[in-house]
């Protein structure tokens, strides 16, 4: 299960595996982190400056397109208490439902655990975001294949993609 979440991105909280099959798993992952960094940076600095003629140098970057992910359409149920990702519903806690609908009103921008914690559990901001992430892995669990929709980064926090 866990080989699953963090094919699907879920790399918030990466212990020592346990698995030998992990580890593969776990450097693609940084391996994608570090190559969308890459190809924004070098985007931005397309934008910024006149493509030149590559004359062969090896000092050339060229990023790898990176596969195109499908958006999910997800519909929230919130008197159900329902997440429905293309087609396949799931139960949420409480919890659960309050933390996807507080990323969904701000999708494709990403929310710190320190903002999720003030505003759907109402802790303050020296508070530990371990109950966040307990949250985040659950939901990641019942999402199973769908589990991308949820991105973390370990210094931007979450964000919902579909």
């Amino acid at each position: 299960m866990m080989a699953l979440a963090i094919a699907s991105g879920a790399d918030d909280y990466l212990p020592i595996p346990e698995r030998l099959d992990e580890i593969p798993l776990r450097v693609a992952a940084l391996i994608r982190h570090q190559s969308r960094t890459m190809r924004r940076a070098s985007a931005t600095t397309a934008l910024q400056a006149e493509p030149e003629a590559s004359d062969g140098n090896a000092g050339d970057y060229h990023p790898l397109p990176l596969p195109r992910q499908e958006l999910v359409r997800c519909v929230l149920d919130t008197n159900q208490r329902t997440l429905t990702c293309d087609g396949l519903t799931t139960k949420l806690t409480s919890s659960e439902m309050q933390i996807v609908d507080y990323l969904r009103v701000r999708a494709h921008s990403w929310v710190t655990a320190t903002s999720l914690m003030q505003h759907v559990f109402g802790y303050g901001g020296d508070a530990d975001n371990t109950l966040i992430r307990v949250h985040v892995c659950s939901l990641r669990k019942k999402l199973g294949a769908h589990a991308g929709v949820l991105e973390s980064r370990r210094t931007l926090g979450y964000r919902w993609r579909a």
